[in-house]
């Protein structure tokens, strides 16, 4: 009898070694690597910011938009296509995008201290 809790606790352990469950999934072949996604994703942030407020001022701000996308792909040499399997396959798991989207937070933090500081 004095072994249960040793047993339960030894299950426990083991039972709980990852919350995420373990997803086998396909890399591309082309995948964007974790560092350039997270540049693009930020990227992405600013081009959606600066047409935020144009909705009503600006009819054609969604052509605009989706030039500004078009260009910022172009210029990371990379298709609509592999930017959108490689965004899929991050989603695949929480971990992932959270590390992703850590730095995108970080990197835009930074950008809005930058522009304080001008400001001030």
């Amino acid at each position: 009898m004095k072994a249960f809790p040793f047993l339960f606790l030894l299950f426990v352990l083991f039972s709980c070694d990852s919350i995420e469950p373990k997803i086998e999934r396909e890399v591309p072949e082309d995948l964007i690597g974790k560092e350039q996604i997270t540049e693009m994703l930020y990227e992405v942030q600013l081009i959606e910011s600066a047409y935020k407020g144009r909705v009503h001022s600006d009819t054609t701000y969604v052509e605009k938009r989706e030039a500004r996308m078009l260009n910022m792909l172009e210029q990371n040499k990379v298709t609509q296509e592999r930017f959108e399997r490689s965004l899929a396959y991050y989603h695949q798991t929480p971990s992932d995008m959270g590390e992703i989207y850590e730095g995108v937070i970080t990197k835009l933090n930074m950008k809005i201290t930058q522009l304080e500081e001008k400001m001030d």
